[in-house]
């Protein structure tokens, strides 16, 4: 059974990653940031992370960066809407590309469907 890993702050994105992705079968667990992340995967086999950009403690950016150098098989998906306050530009855009360039398999940017996060997921696996 594939394993899942969602990394947010934010609760009710974590819960809606979850209940989607046990209904298709995954075992999926989550973390409220980059620091839980890690201390999980100390204990936990994961296929798959994906991860948001903007967390407190310790952010996505960061937690990739360590992803690669101590599980550098997990396949990652970053996420990202970039910080409300400046939705006129494409801060977003720019570290979900940020986080591809340093180890980041694939990227989904907020708002994002389950359906497209299922694909996503799927094509990694495929991969």
């Amino acid at each position: 059974m594939t394993t899942l890993l969602i990394v947010d702050d934010e609760h009710e994105i974590r819960e809606n990653l979850i209940e989607f992705f046990e209904l298709k079968q995954f075992k999926t667990y989550s973390a409220a940031n980059g620091f839980e992340a890690l201390e999980f995967l100390e204990h936990q086999s994961i296929d798959i992370v994906i991860i948001d950009l903007f967390m407190p403690v310790k952010d996505g950016l960061e937690t990739i960066t360590e992803l690669r150098k101590g599980w550098p098989d997990v396949k990652i998906i970053a996420m990202s809407g970039g910080p409300a306050r400046l939705t006129h530009n494409n801060l977003g855009d720019d570290l979900l590309y940020a986080a591809t360039e340093i180890g980041a398999d694939a990227s989904l940017q907020k708002p994002f469907s389950l359906i497209e996060a299922g694909d996503t997921v799927k094509n990694l696996l495929a991969a």
